[in-house]
């Protein structure tokens, strides 16, 4: 039986923007096992920590999704090195080298004038702990946390940056990191950045 030319036409168009709108969200990250987190030697050892929209509540997170969630952010050493993708009840453990790092959370949606970004200042040490905590309030910040209950993080889920990830034609973009770029010196302009120093 022949297919009308329109109809197969039309069944293309339904596949190709159902297909873009399932996979409009990259894939970046993986699942990990929520095991307790240990101490790197010769490392420093972060717990990045992005609170479920509940704990946080709604009018102190201007950034949500529809759905009531809260929207990915990319954590970078500067504006270009990832070490996390995070949403809402999200955590990731990280490891730097001891010594300086300027840790950046930006929100993935970027666009000029509206890009939702924090600086953390901190200065780590080797064989070390510290927790880092997304907050909102009033302005999006990247607040270290002392003495922080690792046992709390049971109902978050563990992520990691997917090794085999491929470069993403918006969150690895030049433009993207220029407007991160911009907001970082925004940021440091204001006197907003926080500090990490051990």
């Amino acid at each position: 039986m022949a297919r009308h030319p329109r109809s197969l036409a039309l069944a293309i168009v339904v596949l190709v923007v159902g297909a873009s709108a399932v996979g409009c969200v990259p894939q970046t990250t993986v699942r990990a096992q929520n095991e307790p987190v240990k101490v790197a030697p010769n490392a420093a050892t972060l717990v990045l920590v992005y609170p479920p929209v509940a704990d946080e509540g709604a009018p102190a997170m201007p950034l949500l999704q529809r759905n009531g969630r809260g929207v990915w952010f990319r954590f970078t050493v500067g504006t270009a090195q990832p070490i996390a993708d995070l949403d809402a009840g999200k955590y990731s453990v990280v490891r730097l080298p001891p010594g300086a790092h300027t840790i950046v959370a930006a929100a993935w949606a970027c666009t000029v004038g509206d890009c939702g970004v924090a600086v953390l200042d901190a200065l780590v040490a080797p064989n070390k702990l510290y927790v880092v905590r997304l907050g909102f309030k009033p302005q999006v910040t990247l607040e270290p946390i002392v003495g922080y209950d690792l046992t709390a993080l049971s109902r978050y889920q563990r992520l990691s940056l997917d090794p085999f990830r491929e470069s993403h034609w918006i969150l690895d973009s030049g433009s993207r990191r220029q407007i991160v770029a911009d907001g970082v010196s925004a940021i440091r302009q204001s006197g907003r950045r926080t500090f990490l120093a051990d």
